[in-house]
């Protein structure tokens, strides 16, 4: 009888093991790997990109913020490989990166300067570059995806009419059509091509505040209501398809500040909240792993840190990536051929591009440079130090309608188009507008709340002053804003 308990205990014990094994997967030698990819570069946002080879190596496209160029980096083993696709504008704000059958590699990215979607291709060493849609102010929420004939595919935001886009090349040229144009819908919009190469898309509806899902069905599009109606949901959204075609989406729940996760079995949607703790949920990127289950990173806005969750087929394993500042903005992951997450991410504290890997050895962390090549009065902090900090960065930049206004007689009025291109919201917007030779009136007085990557707009009116006649006058723009602690409720 002892020998039979202490049997059942030994066996009761195994299983347990097992168990525990099959639900965290533990492997006690798995850390995390962290790399500065351009320490020369200022990077803000509003996104990357990152894929892997067949090598595994990563190679990521951003915009650096230092002179607004679109950059491409390329991991070879050893070093980076850092390569300007353009410049001398503001290229690549939004930015998604592709490699063809060849491992060249293809970048959809916005032209801010002209309001332009357009596609950069890298052939015999040579960046080939393509204006996609130039009608209005278009090319912003961009995301791409080659398919079985490195095409290229393209889902985007119309800015100017509020809608969603969709480009594709067919060989010879841009086929451009329009997903939904009903209210101001496509922000955050995310493509995946399924086994036939038909484009599947979320994307979130701002006028109706939901998740929704958009599928190519011969001409038309059927589309779908994710998330619950009015109940703001569906913004930093990320898609992928599982074996069957059935698409996954990890999504951000702005009501109740978490991260969420809705998979299609079929027949209907099935909803999950991921991650409830504090405010946590933003800049998700979602991957399926060969067993078809979830891999989602994303950035934590309470605690400042870089977060990935897993599911391994009992319940959701949560980790924390990075914590050294305020770190895991505009996430981008891949999961290698082992199965392990590669991770691209912005150290807003710092205006770092950053990369995680999991691998098997000890954790390293590579630290930031002291002194930065980049560095300017207006853009430093008043000291260099290698302590972790969380900043203020700016948020709100100011996009005028034409830089040369023209009135005829003497009242006018025109816009002034303003983005938040922070990670957080940003509340009681104003705009302040200065000429000595105007009457001038600003409307509205303030913007209550702007989300991450909300556009809005004031208007501008002008009246000539009766000593001043025709001419041609400067104009000063500033804005004010608060963050959530220091906003006071205006009624």
């Amino acid at each position: 009888m002892d020998n039979y308990l202490c049997f059942y205990k030994r066996l009761k014990k195994y299983l347990f093991f097992t168990f525990f094994t099959l639900l965290f997967g533990c492997n006690s030698n798995l850390n995390w790997q962290i790399k500065i990819v351009d320490s020369d570069a200022i990077i803000k946002g509003n996104n990357l990109s990152m894929v892997l080879d067949s090598k595994d190596y990563p190679h990521i496209s951003y915009c650096d913020w230092s002179d607004y160029s679109l950059k491409y980096a390329r991991w070879d083993g050893s070093k980076w490989n850092i390569e300007v696709v353009e410049s001398g504008g503001n290229f690549g704000t939004y930015v998604s990166l592709g490699l063809d059958s060849k491992e060249n590699p293809h970048i959809a990215y916005f032209d801010w300067i002209n309001y332009d979607l357009k596609y950069a291709k890298k052939e015999n060493s040579k960046w080939k570059i393509q204006t996609v849609d130039r009608e209005g102010y278009t090319g912003t929420y961009i995301s791409m995806k080659l398919d079985s004939k490195d095409f290229p595919h393209i889902v985007y935001f119309d800015w100017g009419k509020q809608d969603l886009r969709y480009a594709r090349w067919n060989g010879s040229k841009w086929e451009i059509q329009t997903v939904e144009e009903d209210g101001s819908v496509g922000m955050c919009c995310s493509i995946a091509l399924d086994a036939k190469d038909t484009p599947n898309i979320a994307y979130y509806d701002f006028s109706k505040k939901t998740l929704k899902y958009a599928k190519l069905n011969g001409s038309k599009w059927d589309i779908q209501i994710v998330g619950l109606k009015n109940n703001n949901e569906g913004t930093f959204t990320s898609i992928a398809l599982d074996s069957k075609g059935y698409p996954h989406i990890s999504y951000y729940d702005y009501t109740n500040m978490d991260l969420k996760y809705a998979r299609w079995n079929g027949s209907k949607w099935i909803l999950q909240t991921i991650d409830s703790e504090g405010e946590v949920g933003m800049h998700t990127s979602i991957v399926l792993d060969k067993k078809d289950r979830p891999h989602i990173s994303y950035y934590d806005y309470t605690k400042y840190e870089l977060k990935y969750a897993r599911f391994n087929g009992f319940i959701w394993n949560i980790q924390t990536v990075d914590s050294k500042g305020d770190v895991g903005a505009y996430t981008s992951m891949k999961l290698d051929s082992k199965g392990y997450p590669h991770i691209a991410y912005c150290d807003y504290g710092r205006y770092v591009l950053k990369y995680a890997r999991l691998r098997e050895g000890k954790r390293e962390e590579e630290q930031i440079p002291l002194i930065r090549s980049f560095v300017k009065p207006d853009e430093s902090s008043s000291s260099l130090d290698s302590s972790p900090q969380v900043s203020n960065p700016q948020q709100i930049y100011v996009v005028p309608e034409d830089s040369n206004i023209k009135m005829f007689g003497k009242k006018g009025e025109f816009r002034v188009y303003i983005e938040n291109r922070g990670t957080r919201d940003t509340f009681n917007v104003s705009l302040y507008a200065f000429c000595p030779a105007f009457d001038i009136t600003v409307e509205p007085k303030f913007i209550k709340r702007m989300v991450p990557g909300e556009r809005s707009y004031f208007t501008v009116k002008l009246t000539l002053k009766e000593e001043f006649g025709s001419g041609k006058y400067g104009m000063n723009f500033n804005v004010s804003s608060q963050n959530k602690s220091e906003a006071v409720c205006r009624e």
